[in-house]
């Protein structure tokens, strides 16, 4: 089952604008830095709950396309049609992004073990948002292509 993901939510857990993080600036220098280190925990817990939930769905997606592609595994690439294409794009994402969510997901469980809460840093942690993005705008294509109860009760799951 395809799990939802509320990716402004995590955009502002890996990126909040500029005026929020002045305002948030100020307030952690007010708190205790017991209180800090719970509220930048807290922030590596949710953040790490929504790139768990990310993985499964590309788990999810690559199984679904790894299904479907095995049908069309021994066309020559040039009798691809749109579909087979889609498919062999969501293999492709599915896994560079399983394998970058994996080691984000390390580098926050460490930093979390470590108790070096104040350098939560993920390199380009956008680009898994965008990943995850693209990701699904090509799972909705393939839904889309197969027709459209399967591509509705998908979008209704993203």
């Amino acid at each position: 089952m395809v799990k939802t993901v509320d990716l402004d939510d995590l955009e502002q857990l890996i990126e909040p604008c500029i005026d929020d993080y002045f305002e948030v600036a100020k307030e952690r220098k007010s708190m205790p830095r017991h209180e800090r280190r719970l509220a930048q925990r807290n922030r590596i817990i949710l953040t790490r709950k929504y790139f768990r939930r990310m993985e499964l769905n590309a788990v999810l997606f690559q199984e679904m396309a790894r299904t479907y592609y095995a049908k069309v595994q021994h066309k020559a690439a040039d009798e691809y049609t749109v579909s087979d294409r889609l498919l062999s794009e969501i293999l492709q994402r599915s896994t560079i992004l399983r394998i970058d969510l994996t080691s984000a997901n390390l580098r926050l469980t460490l930093y979390r073990w470590s108790g070096l809460y104040t350098k939560f840093q993920l390199i380009e942690p956008q680009e898994l948002v965008q990943q995850y993005c693209q990701l699904t705008e090509a799972v909705l294509a393939f839904s889309r292509s197969q027709g459209r109860l399967p591509y509705e009760n998908l979008r209704s799951a993203l």
